[in-house]
């Protein structure tokens, strides 16, 4: 019996998220690696590892929103960008959020429109 490819992705990620939690933990207990500061300067790469894949299937809008604020939020925790321009400007994130939605939303009328005039001609 063969799986389907969906369920195969997922059950690779489930795995490698597995052996890299087990060897971080490992890490920790031998005392090479602190979980605590790695875990609190860099958990925003959760975000961006949710959203990347998003991106390149049909949940577009949402995987570049989780990368976007992913990539902010590392940027802010590691003091490249600083916390006062989150307060100034996420407007602009709403702003972006939009524009890809309605680029979506425009490509699949687009996609519609030629599918209809392919079953127009062939009739």
């Amino acid at each position: 019996m063969r799986r389907s490819g969906r369920r195969h992705d997922n059950d690779i990620g489930a795995g490698v998220l597995l052996i890299t939690l087990g060897v971080l933990f490992l890490l920790d207990n031998m005392g090479t690696v602190d979980i605590g500061d790695l875990v609190l300067g860099w958990w925003p790469l959760i975000l961006i590892g949710i959203g990347i894949p998003k991106i390149f299937s049909s949940e577009r809008s949402t995987g570049i929103t989780l990368s976007v604020i992913g990539l902010l939020l590392l940027a802010m925790i590691h003091d490249i960008l600083e916390w006062d321009i989150l307060f100034d400007y996420w407007p602009v994130l709403l702003i972006m959020i939009g524009v890809v939605m309605l680029s979506e939303e425009w490509c699949e009328r687009m996609k519609a429109r030629d599918e209809n005039r392919k079953d127009q001609i062939e009739i």
